[in-house]
């Protein structure tokens, strides 16, 4: 159940990347994920959508992606948003 303390972090990066461009909407998250990084995939996307209710990356979608490297960790890759014109 380490997901919950990844995406805790992650969400932190996310949602203060996107206060800094001025988003007012979060709507699509790419995270890559290492090889050897042992992720529940079902588990990620769950604490994903519990841990972005009430933010501005609540409804967000979820695409992962995994890295062909030996590496491990999470990464935010890119993200797109509705910014506050």
């Amino acid at each position: 159940m380490h997901e919950v303390g990844i995406l805790q972090g992650l969400m932190e990066e996310i949602i203060s990347q996107a206060k800094k461009q001025n988003a007012v909407k979060v709507t699509r998250v790419k995270v890559k994920t290492g090889k050897l990084e042992e992720l529940t995939l079902d588990s990620f996307c769950f604490w994903f959508e519990q841990l972005s209710k009430g933010t501005i990356v609540d409804g967000a979608e979820l695409v992962l992606t995994n890295t062909t490297d030996e590496e491990a960790g999470v990464y935010l890759e890119e993200m797109e948003m509705e910014r506050d014109e």
